[in-house]
């Protein structure tokens, strides 16, 4: 699966810079022969798998945007009085599939215990809206809205953020719990218990 490209909010790209090495192997007239160096990606580039991306956390936001018929919707997932697991996906993803069609029967599947799942994708403009369809099980709303990727600083699907809604009112902005790529249905799931295990314990 690729790893989508993003840049932390604040820092700075660390820069590699090209280098000349030698080659170990002299020619015969037993001069050397500069050659530059592989520039390797910058780590920081690559999106995490799953952890915080930065200290602290992502700030959590109900999903607001359209339905599959291009109705306002708001599907809320704080302080709800339950975990929500955030799950942004996209018609044209190939990595996506496995995640829709576990979304047809999340519990049986292992997705989730007693999650509440919602699924993001981009604006319909961005989409194509009947493969969604298609895809969409009914079991789990679906909301179409580029501006909640960008509020959970989703780069690329598929991605997913744990969300605590139990958390009242008062104790400040509410942070993702965990988050980061969903490689597959069974890796998401076990992230995502380890999460709330970690959240009961503390």
């Amino acid at each position: 699966m690729t790893l989508w490209p993003r840049r932390r909010r604040g820092a700075t790209r660390s820069r590699i810079a090209s280098v000349a090495t030698t080659d170990p192997n002299p020619d015969s007239a037993g001069e050397s022969e500069p050659r530059a160096a592989v520039r390797p990606p910058a780590l920081d580039s690559l999106v995490p798998v799953p952890t915080y991306r930065d200290q602290p956390a992502t700030i959590a936001a109900d999903a607001c945007g359209v339905d599959l018929d291009g109705r306002p919707c708001r599907v809320p997932v704080l302080r709800t009085g339950q975990w929500s697991l955030v799950v942004f996906l996209s018609s044209g993803c190939r990595g996506c599939h496995e995640i829709w069609q576990a979304l047809e029967h999340p519990v049986t599947s292992g997705l989730v215990e007693d999650e509440t799942i919602v699924v993001i994708t981009r604006d319909a403009g961005e989409e194509d809206v009947d493969a969604v369809r298609r895809l969409a099980t009914g079991s789990v709303p679906v909301v179409m809205s580029t501006a909640t990727w960008s509020l959970y600083r989703v780069q690329g699907p598929p991605f997913f953020a744990l969300v605590d809604g139990r958390m009242g009112a008062g104790v400040g902005p509410v942070r993702v719990t965990t988050e980061g790529v969903a490689w597959s249905v069974e890796q998401m799931a076990a992230d995502v218990r380890r999460a709330r295990q970690r959240a009961n314990a503390g």
